[in-house]
């Protein structure tokens, strides 16, 4: 096989050989976009109590993640999810409190029963969905922390054996000889 051999480099932001422009550029985009402050308000067009309430209770666990996670750019984001996690949580109640019925059965023009899925199980899927997007975004889930870098690696700990991992030992795989009787 001729040629050249290939080099074993994976290219980063950092391998790339920019110009001091580039850098210059570049840091005063990063620089534009400040991070939100740590007593940010709810923002007065979150008129829903329920989606005021979460983003007051948000706000102080970004803080306690000691890294700036959400800039200016998040915000319209963040009151999406706030919005959707309101009209999740009504339609949750209203469900309760009609007693939780998955089916609901209505009269057809003819005077038919028929029977229907429950419009709020609708609703709460498809909010469900988006808060569940919403959360990726903007590191509110073990997933968005992972790929944005935000979670340190947890480091082994040496647990004791017994219990569920004693079943997983190493030492323990091999299965002893036993001799059987001569009969």
């Amino acid at each position: 096989m001729k040629g050249r051999k290939p080099k074993n480099e994976v290219k980063t932001e950092n391998s790339h050989n920019y110009t001091k422009a580039e850098l210059e550029a570049r840091e005063q985009a990063r620089k534009s976009h400040k991070a939100v402050p740590d007593g940010l308000s709810c923002p007065k067009v979150l008129k829903d109590p329920k989606a005021q309430a979460e983003w007051k209770r948000l706000m102080p666990l970004y803080r306690k993640l000691g890294v700036d996670v959400l800039n200016d750019l998040d915000v319209k984001t963040l009151m999406a999810y706030c919005n959707s996690v309101a009209i999740y949580e009504r339609a949750m109640e209203q469900f309760e409190e009609e007693g939780c019925e998955v089916t609901v059965i209505k009269l057809d023009k003819y005077n038919n029963e028929i029977a229907t899925q429950n419009p709020l199980i609708k609703i709460m899927n498809e909010q469900g969905t988006l808060i569940a997007r919403y959360a990726e975004i903007l590191c509110l889930s073990p997933v968005g922390r992972i790929r944005m870098g935000k979670v340190p690696p947890k480091e082994k700990k040496e647990s004791a054996k017994g219990g569920f991992d004693s079943l997983f030992a190493d030492e323990d795989d091999e299965i002893p000889f036993v001799d059987k009787p001569s009969a």
